[in-house]
């Protein structure tokens, strides 16, 4: 070690703060059998993070003002299109709809890959669901069979209600239901076929 390097030591502190706080479920806990509503958004997903009228920038800016507009319309969520009209996703969460049995969510040209997402992906594949991710106008919502969200916060939750009209049955389906109950085994080590996903501090 060089005279540099030894100077720079003494000089160098690290210092570690560790926050705890207790976690509430994100949603209702009866939303996961349920389900939520949602509503579309008139805000498109990144349009512009810079609203010059409120002086504020950031790329959180149009999911916040999204769900503030849904919350304000007595709905649970946001659904947020791209600049193409397409459906990006949530507020806050990856979108998956169920057709005809098939599961189709949007291309991550400008949604996050989330990493519940991408666990939802693989998940629904090894149980033999067949899986699309592909560009979907909102009519491909309207007229789902099954729709819901995943993310960190909200894992899997099911969306019943778009604009205040049920999507399909109104109900949790049951692809839905079949991939939160893998989840739930996942996330509480009861697969073993999974436990590389699993982190022990």
């Amino acid at each position: 070690m060089n005279l540099w390097a030894c100077e720079l030591k003494d000089l160098v502190s690290v210092n570690v703060a560790v926050a705890c706080w207790e976690w509430p479920s994100y949603m209702d806990p009866e939303a996961k059998k349920k389900g939520i509503s949602v509503i579309k958004s008139p805000y498109q997903q990144y349009d512009n993070p810079l609203y010059s009228n409120n002086k504020i920038i950031g790329t959180y800016i149009n999911s916040i003002m999204a769900l503030h507009d849904a919350l304000a319309k007595n709905a649970d969520e946001a659904i947020l299109l791209d600049k193409n009209g397409f459906i990006s996703e949530g507020s806050g969460e990856n979108l998956f709809i169920v057709k005809d049995s098939k599961l189709l969510t949007p291309k991550i040209d400008f949604c996050l890959n989330g990493i519940t997402r991408q666990s939802v992906i693989t998940m629904a594949q090894n149980l033999g669901v067949e899986v699309e991710e592909k560009d979907l106008l909102f009519d491909d919502l309207v007229n789902a069979d099954e729709a819901f969200f995943s993310g960190t916060a909200v894992e899997i939750t099911p969306i019943t209600t778009l604009d205040h009209s049920a999507i399909g049955q109104g109900l949790r389906g049951p692809v839905t239901e079949m991939l939160q109950s893998k989840y739930s085994e996942i996330v509480c080590g009861k697969d073993a076929n999974y436990t590389d996903w699993l982190t022990c501090l």
